[in-house]
């Protein structure tokens, strides 16, 4: 992680802003720290020179000149990530800014344990090296994007509903010693999120926004001052149990009436099935479609999804005060710009108005592999860390 016990000098202090904010301006950059335009410029041309920023032109605004934006150098690391999920295990490389640059996967039973992965992850991983045309020894971090809860640590598996033989695994330590790499780990929903934001530029400026992922489960990523946040426990953003209504149905945590318990896949597919039980061949797709075509079952249950999801992002709102709220995921996919207008409509009638006056929403498209990118970028921080040192410092200490 950034250091904080040593001098850090501007130069670095710029490049940082650059990274979380995705692409910057000079003009932003001198605006942010309060410097003149010739100490930006000073500090930009460093950067460059040592190979750690690229500046690209933005498109033209109207009869406006282009803009030179400046971007994290996308060739300072190479980073690997790996999703572990029920039946499969996806494995990617992708380049500092999160551009997958090779993929592997393989079918696993990871409810019988972690080592009913390992073996599948070794050869996602051998097939993501060399679909990237990478050595191993070049990529020197691993994350890890897992389904389960974690102790605060980030090591050992607390919960992962459905595969109590994960229970009390010391998880990164296995695959620190197995990889002889360093390892990051996270639920997925945060990967997903951090994924999600480095793959759209412009959202680097909303230094707070919250990245809500509706799928089989509602996780959540918020980004405080440009970076991810954890929470002491390293489980924050559990926007999907929030509670929206106590008598409401029970949720898989024990509770009732959590926003999960409405716009999770297998909520929706119960709620909108005349026997009130999922159909085996139904999405959540055939479900959105449905309601579109009239058929009530399908158009409440998806009604109660956008509306849970409404009420509990309207509590995170707030609390946190966003400027951007991004939904993703299938089932926010399958309800489209209805169900994102829906939401939006619900947010600003639940909250205090002073807080959703600058508060933009939209829509994520489907991505390739996201969550396995995001595991990957989970690492991205430290391992630039040390590029970032040895480039402007190197020279320095070796003399």
């Amino acid at each position: 992680m950034r250091a904080s016990s040593r001098v850090v000098e501007f130069e670095e202090r710029l490049f940082w802003t650059i990274f979380d904010r995705q692409e910057c301006s000079r003009e932003e950059l001198r605006r942010l720290h309060g410097v003149s335009p010739a100490t930006v410029s000073r500090a930009v041309a460093i950067l460059v020179e040592h190979g750690l920023v690229v500046e690209v032109l933005s498109a033209p605004e109207g009869r406006g000149r282009r803009r030179g934006l400046l971007r994290v150098n996308p060739s300072l690391v190479r980073l690997l990530g790996v999703e572990i999920d029920f039946d499969r295990v996806t494995a990617v490389v992708v380049d500092a800014a999160g551009n997958l640059l090779g993929r592997g996967a393989r079918s696993c039973e990871a409810k019988e344990g972690i080592d009913a992965v390992l073996g599948p992850c070794d050869e996602a991983i051998e097939e993501a090296l060399r679909d990237a045309g990478i050595n191993a020894r070049a990529v020197r971090y691993l994350g890890i994007g897992h389904p389960g809860a974690f102790d605060a640590e980030g090591e050992a598996c607390l919960l992962w509903a459905g595969a109590p033989a994960w229970t009390g695994v010391p998880v990164r330590s296995v695959f620190e010693r197995r990889y002889a790499r360093k390892v990051a780990l996270v639920d997925r929903s945060r990967a997903y999120a951090l994924a999600e934001r480095r793959a759209s530029p412009p959202d680097g400026r909303h230094p707070y926004a919250l990245y809500v992922i509706a799928g089989t489960g509602v996780g959540c990523g918020i980004f405080i001052d440009g970076r991810l946040y954890r929470g002491a426990s390293g489980s924050g953003s559990e926007i999907g149990h929030i509670v929206v209504d106590p008598s409401g149905p029970r949720c898989e945590c024990g509770r009732n009436g959590c926003v999960q318990a409405y716009a999770g896949s297998p909520a929706i597919l119960r709620a909108a099935s005349p026997g009130g039980e999922s159909e085996a061949e139904r999405t959540v797709d055939d479900v959105a479609q449905a309601a579109r075509l009239g058929d009530p079952l399908a158009a409440a249950a998806m009604g109660r999804a956008a509306w849970a999801l409404g009420a509990g992002i309207a509590n995170a709102v707030q609390l946190l005060n966003p400027s951007l709220v991004v939904l993703a995921g299938r089932v926010a996919r399958g309800g489209g710009r209805p169900m994102l207008e829906r939401v939006e409509a619900i947010v600003r009638q639940e909250c205090v108005p002073t807080l959703v006056e600058r508060l933009a929403f939209r829509l994520a498209p489907a991505r390739k592999d996201i969550a396995a990118v995001g595991a990957a970028l989970l690492a991205a921080e430290e391992a630039i860390q040390e590029v970032v040192c040895q480039r402007l410092y190197g020279a320095r200490n070796r003399a």
